[in-house]
């Protein structure tokens, strides 16, 4: 069953910002990181972006494959985008890190928050 724009959006800024205030306090109370902020607000806008991706590619009658391959494709191609942008246009000294902290939690979004794993 399709859910809303409106209710996919309000649960993907839902997760969002829950990841955000979990993240803060994980990063600053027990592991002290000093850079926690920055850290957590990439994580989660990212979680919070493959959640809605996620959400928008998913139907009842497709295969758990099929549904996997979407996934790895958009994975592969928001890889590829990110880093050129972050490589190439803006000439990071460390685009590489970046790049991988961002599209770890985006994938890791996209393949936890599918409607098979739901359900």
């Amino acid at each position: 069953m399709r859910t809303s724009l409106k209710e996919r959006i309000i649960s993907s800024l839902f997760v969002g910002v829950f990841l955000f205030i979990t993240l803060c306090v994980i990063h600053k109370l027990f592991i002290g990181k000093a850079d926690w902020l920055s850290y957590s607000l990439v994580w989660s806008i990212a979680w919070t972006i493959g959640h809605f991706v996620s959400k928008t590619i998913t139907t009842m009658e497709e295969s758990i494959w099929k549904i996997l391959g979407y996934d790895l494709i958009i994975i592969v191609v928001a890889f590829i985008l990110l880093a050129f942008v972050l490589g190439v246009l803006c000439d990071m000294a460390s685009w590489g890190e970046t790049v991988s902290n961002i599209m770890v939690s985006f994938g890791m979004s996209m393949i936890v928050s599918n409607k098979w794993i739901r359900d």
